[in-house]
């Protein structure tokens, strides 16, 4: 008997289903992935630029449309264990985008005398919560005390704790000069505190000056009080540079008809903020890769 039109059509969707579904397909596209994944687990590579990556994303939104196909040629055949397994590896292989939407990177400074430490700068995926760091208080002898997860976590420079939701790890511990700038006629203009970093010059703008001001340690030496013997001071107005020079402490410089000059300050730490988060879509996959796995064990077992 002749096949109509719609049957022959139905055929030729449900082999295409069963081809682009198949375990092949599916294996083809989850290799790669699962290779890229352990090899940044072995080297201890930050995840987030893999993850952002936009052929990373491209290779799990195939993976992703093939486990699909999967699970509707499963449902069509009903054949329900393997419809778990390929429900779990839905789960598992959605998992990645997951985690780069809710990651959470961040840098974050506390002084000398504060508690609350003040974001640097932040990095977050599009549903990612900004973690409470909680009271943080910076230690005479350079380590730093967090407060904010029940018993108090001392960490020295390269160690990391854990607030809720968060691994906090203490990057650096440096000096913040106290600068000062003066009117020709001696009144103070501004003044505030500039964090000295190993990673970066110290940068400030001030929204009453139209300068942007850059301090740097000027040769090896440092004071009795850690601060540096000499500091570099580079002011620029939009791109015309209106002084560079070395400035020992107290000694003054003149730029634009202000006087600029530096003094005794205080110490500072910088911190390291990720944000932490159970891959809830992970654990629900394997749990039901494993139902499924078990499901198809025992129907073999019981069909003997």
């Amino acid at each position: 008997m002749a096949q109509t039109p719609r049957a022959w059509s139905h055929g030729i969707a449900r082999r295409a289903v069963a081809t682009l579904g198949s375990p092949l397909a599916i294996a083809t596209l989850g290799l790669p992935i699962l290779t890229a994944l352990a090899h940044s687990a072995v080297v201890k590579r930050d995840l987030g630029p893999l993850l952002a990556a936009g052929l990373f994303r491209s290779w799990g939104a195939a993976l992703a449309a093939a486990i699909l196909l999967g699970l509707l040629d499963a449902s069509w055949s009903r054949r329900w264990a393997r419809l778990a397994v390929l429900g779990g590896l839905l789960a598992l292989a959605l998992q990645p985008e997951l985690s780069r939407l809710v990651r959470f990177e961040g840098g974050a400074s506390v002084g000398e005398g504060e508690e609350a430490p003040r974001w640097r700068w932040t990095k977050a995926g599009a549903i990612a919560a900004t973690p409470e760091l909680g009271q943080v208080e910076l230690e005479p002898e350079g380590s730093v005390l967090l407060l904010g997860a029940g018993a108090p976590v001392r960490l020295a420079v390269g160690a990391s704790g854990h607030v809720p939701g968060a691994t906090i790890t203490l990057r650096e511990v440096g000096w913040a000069p106290a600068f000062r700038i003066r009117a020709p006629d001696g009144t103070v203009v501004e003044e505030g505190l500039v964090e000295l970093s190993q990673r970066e010059p110290g940068f400030i703008e001030l929204a009453s000056l139209p300068h942007r001001f850059y301090f740097s340690e000027a040769g090896k030496g440092a004071g009795a009080d850690g601060a540096p013997d000499r500091l570099r001071v580079r002011v620029q107005r939009g791109k015309r540079k209106v002084l560079d020079a070395e400035l020992a402490r107290g000694e003054e410089r003149v730029f634009d008809g202000l006087r600029i000059s530096w003094d005794d300050g205080a110490s500072w730490a910088l911190l390291e903020v990720a944000g932490r988060s159970i891959p809830y879509l992970a654990l629900a996959g394997l749990a039901l890769v494993a139902e499924g796995a078990l499901a198809a064990w025992l129907a073999r077992r019981r069909s003997r």
